[in-house]
């Protein structure tokens, strides 16, 4: 019997995730995640999965992790940055895999998760009971801080100076954005754009999605009091305006377009071949 336990409703998105994330690791390149997830955790992702009749959604986890993975590490591995600052981390152990990957190339590349303070204080008492199945070289490189998005963004302060360990970072926005009000996602953008050599990685939920998808729409419309999280914003054109204009090289894709890849290299059917059948989410990947 697993020992770890929801102790928190607050956190019960980031433990559906953490299962997800691990579901299909061929895809994800995530076997550990699932490690910090509770019993109650998993049973709610099946609960979500039953519920709102989207049982693709563990392959679409599965396939931004893939992605991120690989992305974050494909930026670390030209050595232009110096660090990885993974905002809203949950309980995936996404910088871990990344640590991983660039041990020899990047071996001092600093790596920070980030949350809020109830998420924080359990992902590190989660990381210590399964700590014999991670690397101890690699998990002390690791770094955890308390930060809160939204009050930072409501008092204007300054990314450079909340991080000033990192001086060309890669900021990994997995999952998060839409949960966030859009003053919150134009500080973001704004104050990597100030960094004068970064990059973000985003997953983003288009403001034309309800009409796009009716899985989408339909879970979207019904889905407050499901998790605490409220959606907020989707990412508007003039918000990914902005983004072109301060950021020279910007690549976004759909996750359709990346599961097909993805089932290709692995020697699978696509599975995202309806769009009525899952979110159209989009990543993108824009460097300064």
């Amino acid at each position: 019997m697993r020992d770890l336990r929801a102790t928190d409703l607050n956190i019960s998105s980031a433990e559906m995730t953490a299962y997800w994330r691990s579901k299909y690791p061929h895809l994800s390149g995530d076997k550990l995640s699932i490690k910090l997830a509770s019993d109650a955790g998993i049973h709610k992702a099946y609960e979500f999965e039953e519920k709102y009749n989207y049982p693709l959604v563990g392959r679409k986890v599965s396939v931004r992790a893939g992605f991120f993975l690989k992305q974050a590490v494909d930026l670390l591995l030209t050595q232009k940055f110096d660090a990885c600052i993974s905002f809203a981390s949950g309980f995936s152990l996404l910088n871990y895999s990344i640590a991983m990957a660039v041990q020899k190339t990047m071996p001092n590349v600093v790596m920070i998760d980030t949350d809020l303070p109830s998420i924080i204080n359990e992902r590190l008492l989660r990381i210590e009971k399964i700590s014999d199945d991670l690397r101890q070289d690699i998990l002390s490189r690791l770094k955890c801080k308390i930060f809160d998005l939204e009050e930072a963004a409501s008092n204007g302060s300054s990314l450079k100076e909340l991080f000033p360990e990192c001086h060309s970072p890669i900021f990994i926005i997995e999952g998060v954005i839409y949960f966030l009000s859009q003053q919150c996602v134009d500080w973001i953008f704004s104050e990597i754009s100030k960094f004068p050599n970064a990059a973000v990685i985003v997953d983003y939920w288009p403001e034309d999605g309800i009409q796009e998808s009716e899985c989408f729409s339909r879970v979207v419309q019904s889905l407050k009091g499901f998790i605490p999280e409220n959606i907020k914003s989707f990412l508007d054109q003039e918000s990914l305006g902005r983004l072109y204009q301060n950021f020279h090289s910007v690549n976004d894709v759909s996750i359709q377009y990346v599961e097909h890849q993805y089932s290709i290299w692995c020697d699978e059917s696509p599975q995202f071949t309806d769009q009525n059948q899952f979110f159209p989410v989009r990543f993108l990947v824009a460097q300064k």
